[in-house]
């Protein structure tokens, strides 16, 4: 509900979250909180163009600005100004030193940002947070920034956001069923998607280990999908190999993010390491079970998806075993477990 007393200026309220699609997935509960305050100003998502698609289907951003890619993140040049008005508010919700200056350039009355790294002089607002110490997850670093915004000009917060955070033009049940069709499966069976390839920095499982997970999990009339993104199709034809068994569809999205969200949209269970499509899925609501490293700073606690609590599944190398040795992890245990979640959901 808005705040009975606004304090902030009149104007649009900037988002700015530059880095990669996992990061900018895991800021969405920040930006619908946002605009769940103040449901009649304009909100504006500063993303790169890499992301800028995805972040366009969410219903809870207004418009978003595609940012040009430096050294792998979006950053504001001379162009991402023009003909535009100067927002009221800026949220940084990853702060470098080149976009900070940028914002701080341009005068924005209220500049709120991670009281973090050299670039929160630039700030007006700063916000303690330390998230190296990894005690809450990264989207709940996000809402406090958002929820710090919010208490700054006179409000409270309101109930936190909840996934599904995207929208497409067609319902999922027509698409489910031009997906079926096209792909000679089953729309009433349940469809396990795996994804095998990793993008980050995180460590994920080798298609032998994905293998034996879906040998455990299979059960009657249950289909595989094997996702690929454009770079990822020899990996996927790895996995495919491995699983011939199981008659798995190998899905080869060459379409784009938003082409590809819409179609995960289908998974009754997502199967991934944490990477950028697992925080897809959980972008989605969609059920899933990641493999993580057991270090803190990358674990399951800061990068959990945002699927459902009971619906999100995380692994880890036992105790004992070097936090990054994937092949420590019991697949097959990890299979019979996600099969009886899927068998729950069919009762």
């Amino acid at each position: 509900m808005p705040a009975t007393v606004d304090r902030l200026p009149e104007g649009a309220i900037l988002l700015l979250r530059p880095d990669r699609l996992g990061d900018v997935l895991l800021t969405l509960p920040a930006f619908a909180a946002i605009k769940q305050h103040w449901p009649d100003r304009q909100v504006i998502a500063a993303v790169s163009r890499y992301t800028a698609p995805i972040v366009s289907a969410c219903p809870l951003v207004d418009d978003v600005w595609a940012l040009p890619v430096v050294d792998g993140r979006g950053r504001f040049d001379r162009d991402s100004w023009a003909g535009r008005a100067r927002p009221a508010a800026v949220i940084s919700y990853f702060s470098d030193f080149p976009n900070a200056f940028a914002l701080w350039r341009q005068r924005i009355p209220l500049r709120l940002g991670p009281s973090s790294k050299l670039a929160q002089v630039f700030y007006n607002h700063r916000v303690v947070q330390r998230r190296s110490a990894s005690v809450k997850p990264e989207w709940a670093y996000n809402l406090d920034l958002s929820h710090d915004l919010i208490r700054q000009t006179g409000g409270e917060p309101g109930s936190v956001p909840r996934a599904p955070f995207l929208q497409f033009r067609d319902s999922a049940a027509d698409s489910r069923t031009a997906f079926a069709a096209e792909h000679g499966l089953d729309a009433e069976a349940p469809w396990v998607f795996i994804h095998p390839g990793s993008g980050g920095s995180a460590p994920a499982p080798t298609p032998a280990d994905y293998a034996r997970v879906a040998s455990e999990l299979a059960i009657g009339g249950c289909r595989f999908v094997i996702t690929a993104g454009p770079d990822e199709l020899p990996l996927a034809n790895h996995l495919a190999t491995a699983m011939a068994d199981l008659s798995p569809l190998v899905y080869h999205s060459q379409g784009g993010l938003v082409d590809f969200a819409a179609n995960l949209r289908h998974a009754d269970l997502f199967v991934s390491g944490s990477t950028g499509p697992a925080h897809l899925a959980g972008a989605l609501a969609r059920p899933t079970a990641t493999f993580y490293p057991s270090l803190p700073t990358a674990g399951p606690r800061r990068w959990q998806t945002l699927a459902p609590k009971d619906h999100r599944f995380a692994f880890i190398p036992p105790a004992g075993a070097d936090p990054f040795d994937m092949a420590s992890i019991d697949y097959a245990a990890v299979g019979r477990r996600l099969g009886a979640f899927l068998l729950s959901r069919n009762d």
